[in-house]
């Protein structure tokens, strides 16, 4: 069960997690296909869940751009699993996490993949991988408030603090 962004906040709040509003950065997904169709996806779905996420009290989503922008200069197909550059560009940024993700489309179907990683630790997070197989390009955009719900879920209520 997932519950809505202001019920989320209240329960990180009823559990102690009375620490400051946590930041995000939703990263443009990357296309791991050569279909032209993912292409629009790669950007969509950052944007759909960005929205998501900020109707959460406790949640700040930063400018995309902005970290799209540092992170470009970086970017190749292995540049976004080289975590060591994401934390540099997230201490930049003044972020707490990044939202990765990967669009793929295998033998007719879309796999759309998701990951949280923690600036602070320099890791990916722990549980926070997300990965549905879709049957089509609206199928995927129906999944973005599930993936938003995980999301908020291990930022609130199941990762520390970045100064505890």
């Amino acid at each position: 069960m997932h519950l809505s962004a202001p019920l989320c906040a209240l329960c990180a709040l009823a559990l102690g997690c009375t620490h400051a509003t946590r930041s995000v950065c939703v990263l443009p997904y990357e296309v791991i296909s050569a279909d032209p169709r993912c292409e629009y996806l790669s950007e969509a779905i950052p944007e759909f869940l960005t929205n998501e996420l900020s109707r959460t009290p406790m949640i700040e989503v930063q400018d995309p751009q902005e970290g799209h922008l540092r992170i470009t200069t970086l970017r190749s197909r292995w540049a976004l699993r080289d975590y060591s550059r994401l934390d540099t560009v997230g201490r930049q940024l003044g972020t707490d996490y990044f939202v990765l993700g990967s669009v793929t489309r295998l033998e007719g179907r879309y796999v759309l993949e998701s990951r949280l990683f923690s600036v602070h630790s320099g890791r990916v997070v722990p549980g926070s991988a997300f990965r549905r197989t879709c049957a089509d390009e609206s199928d995927i955009l129906r999944q973005v408030p599930e993936m938003a719900a995980e999301l908020r879920h291990q930022i609130l209520v199941r990762t520390p603090a970045a100064g505890s």
